[in-house]
C-alpha cells in the first residue's frame, strides 16, 4: 500500500504541476498575442506616400555629411527615383490591417504580404507573399508614420516594383544604394 500512495500521490503533484505549466504558457501566448494586436492598433489603417524620407545610420556621420543640407539631397533623388517605379501621392500607400495582414498599392499594381510590428523597436518586418521580405525601421507620430529601410533593402523593392511597370530605368538604382551606404532611407506616409 505505501508505494501505491507514493505513485498516486507523485501522479498527482506532477499532474497538477503540468497544469501549471500549461496555465502559464496559455497566460503567455494570450498576453503576447493581446500585447501583439494592441501594438498593431497604432500601424492598422490606410498610409498614403506623401514623399520620401531619410535618416543617418549615425550622428557621426550626419554630421560629416553636412546633416540637412545632405538630408534633403538625399529625399530629392530619393524622390525621383520613387517616380521612375510609379510610387506617387495620388497613387501609392501601405494599408496595414488587423490579423497583420498588408497591402502595397503603387501606380496600378498591388502586392500583399504579412506584417510584424514591434513597438519596442519600433521595427516592422514585412513579408510579401512573393518572397520578398524587409525590415523596417517605423516612427509614428498620430497620423504620420515614417518607414526606413537600408538603402540595399530599399533597392530590391524599388527593383522589383521596376520590373512590375516595366521601367527600364531603376537598373540604375544600384548606384542609389551604393550611394547611400551609411543610412536608412524610405517613405514618409500620412494616415
Amino acid at each position: 500500500g505505501f508505494a501505491l500512495n507514493r505513485s498516486s500521490d507523485l501522479a498527482r503533484r506532477m499532474a497538477s504541476s503540468a497544469k501549471s505549466v500549461a496555465k502559464k504558457a496559455m497566460a503567455n501566448i494570450s498576453s503576447s498575442t493581446t500585447n501583439n494586436a494592441v501594438d498593431n492598433m497604432k500601424l492598422v489603417g490606410l498610409w498614403n506616400f506623401n514623399g520620401t524620407a531619410c535618416k543617418f545610420k549615425s550622428d557621426n556621420l550626419f554630421k560629416k555629411a553636412g546633416g540637412v543640407i545632405a538630408a534633403k539631397a538625399v529625399e530629392s533623388e530619393l524622390n525621383g527615383k520613387c517616380q521612375e517605379v510609379g510610387i506617387t501621392k495620388e497613387k501609392s500607400s501601405f494599408e496595414f490591417k488587423n490579423g497583420n495582414s498588408f497591402i502595397t498599392r503603387w501606380e496600378n499594381h498591388t502586392m500583399t504580404g504579412t506584417y510584424t510590428y514591434n513597438e519596442a523597436k519600433k521595427t516592422v518586418s514585412l513579408k510579401y507573399n512573393i518572397l520578398l521580405g524587409m525590415d523596417a525601421t517605423v516612427k509614428l507620430n498620430g497620423n504620420k508614420m515614417v518607414l526606413l529601410f537600408d538603402a540595399d533593402t530599399l533597392l530590391k523593392l524599388f527593383t522589383f516594383m521596376g520590373g512590375l511597370s516595366g521601367d527600364a530605368t531603376i537598373r540604375t538604382a544600384a548606384k542609389f544604394a551604393k550611394s547611400y551606404d551609411g543610412m536608412l532611407v524610405g517613405f514618409d506616409l500620412k494616415k
